[in-house]
Formats: C-alpha cells, sequence, structure tokens
C-alpha cells in the first residue's frame, strides 16, 4: 500500500490511472487556496479527488514538521509515491 504526494493536474491523471488498479492509503497535498477576485477557497485537483473517492486526505502547510511526519507514518504505508 502507497501513500500518494502530488497537487497539480498532471499529477492528478496519474493517480486516476493509479486508483484504477489500487487506491493509496492517503492523498498527501497542498493546502486548499483563495482564487480569483473574491478569493474563494477552491478545491485542488487533487483534494478533489480524494474527497470524491473518500480516501483520507493530508494537506499540511509544511511537511517538515515531526507532526505531519507522524501523521503520514502512522498509515504505515510500504510506499511513498510523489509526482510532480
Amino acid at each position: 500500500m502507497y501513500i500518494y504526494f502530488g497537487s497539480d493536474q498532471f499529477a492528478l491523471e496519474v493517480l486516476e490511472g493509479l486508483f484504477k488498479v489500487l487506491p493509496p492509503l492517503a492523498v498527501v497535498t497542498q493546502p486548499d487556496r483563495a482564487r480569483g477576485r473574491k478569493q474563494k477557497i477552491q478545491l485542488g485537483p487533487l483534494s478533489a479527488f480524494a474527497k470524491e473517492h473518500d480516501l483520507p486526505l493530508v494537506q499540511p502547510e509544511n511537511l517538515k514538521t515531526e507532526e505531519i511526519q507522524n501523521e503520514i507514518l502512522n498509515y504505515k504505508p510500504e510506499l511513498l509515491i510523489v509526482v510532480s
């Protein structure tokens, strides 16, 4: 089992292909950001996919904190896949 890291449209396309074979334990992506003139929060491509498929979602501001690293390792992944 694996945890998937990514944030852009290309990373989403790869995740969609992997998901058909084996869903990830969790998805790690950037936090959703305010966009546009009205500064409304918009979901990123991977966070929208994770929520649509009821996958655990981790959206840290920084991956270097011990808390986030422990949260990711608590899933006990065998593999970490990073696509960018």
